[in-house]
């Protein structure tokens, strides 16, 4: 199946945040918390992909999520 980042339960912030993180959430890029933590490794949020780990977010983290990337959404 293939699915988006930005509608998964494991997508979010780094642990221990960088003064740059804010920048490259608001490039719509996230952080997994099922891959191993490797400095500088973000994936994008909306690019559809395979992900055997995928557990969807609960509705209102999700809508709460497409709001604030419908920037970087594709239409």
């Amino acid at each position: 199946m293939t699915v988006q980042c930005v509608d998964c339960q494991h997508a979010g912030r780094p642990k221990i945040e960088q003064r740059y993180d804010t920048d490259m959430v608001r490039a719509g890029f996230l952080m997994c918390s099922c891959k191993p933590v490797v400095a500088g490794q973000w994936i994008s949020a909306v690019y559809p992909r395979y992900c055997e780990s995928f557990a969807s977010a609960d509705p209102e983290t999700r809508a709460k999520r497409r709001t604030y990337y419908a920037g970087v959404l594709p239409k």
